[in-house]
């Protein structure tokens, strides 16, 4: 239900603050990545 979607979408936020600071010359492909996800 809902409830599992928002655990995802905390989980996905998460993951792609941390792939930013590890990789954060190439911060397009997370935000893209992102986008495509939703």
């Amino acid at each position: 239900g809902k409830k599992l979607m928002a655990e995802i979408g905390d989980i996905i936020n998460i993951h792609v603050i941390i792939e930013g600071s590890m990789n954060s010359s190439n911060p397009y492909f997370s935000s893209s990545w992102r986008r495509d996800l939703f």
